[in-house]
């Protein structure tokens, strides 16, 4: 994807994120074979892809820091963290927990759109291979089905301490 391409993408989110209906707006990214969505207001940025530099000792899906315009901001791998086979990608997803940012791996970045309340089973019975604390539930929308997820939730607490710690520690 093209800087520029990307630049008109945001500028699209951000026009998206003006309108009424902000509370129902969703980013709409690809992981593997499936469709995920997260809040929108959740999303700081879409960024292309920009290579980690690792810090050892972290768990597999935490890939290490990137320089970010001067803010070191940890990258999480969400293909690993969904059960997924890590490959080559284009995309990243910047987002704050209460640790400081985050950029998560994704597969490409599809679409914002709108999914209403009544669209989502918030408690589907579903068997995922990743955490459920960030699985917010499953959305029937435009007769295909996306998994919502709490970006800010895909690390717990101590995986943020940690990366934090790790990050002064390597001096970055």
């Amino acid at each position: 994807m093209s800087e520029a391409a990307l630049k008109e993408d945001l500028n699209d989110i951000d026009m998206e994120l003006e309108s009424e209906s902000e509370k129902f707006s969703y980013l709409i990214f690809r992981v593997g074979d499936q469709k995920y969505a997260t809040p929108l207001v959740e999303v700081r940025e879409v960024i292309e892809y920009i290579e980690p530099n690792p810090i050892p000792n972290m768990r597999d899906h935490f890939m290490g820091v990137i320089n970010l315009r001067g803010e070191v901001v940890g990258v999480v791998d969400l293909r690993v963290s969904f059960g997924e086979q890590s490959t080559k990608s284009s995309t990243m997803l910047v987002f704050d927990t209460e640790a400081g940012p985050i950029s998560a791996i994704v597969d490409r970045v599809i679409s914002v759109t709108n999914i209403k309340p009544n669209e989502v089973e918030k408690n589907p019975n579903v068997k995922t291979k990743f955490n459920l604390n960030y699985y917010k539930g499953i959305a029937n929308h435009e007769d295909e089905f996306i998994h919502l997820v709490d970006l800010s939730s895909v690390l717990e607490n101590d995986d943020l301490v940690a990366i934090r710690k790790a990050i002064h520690e390597d001096g970055h």
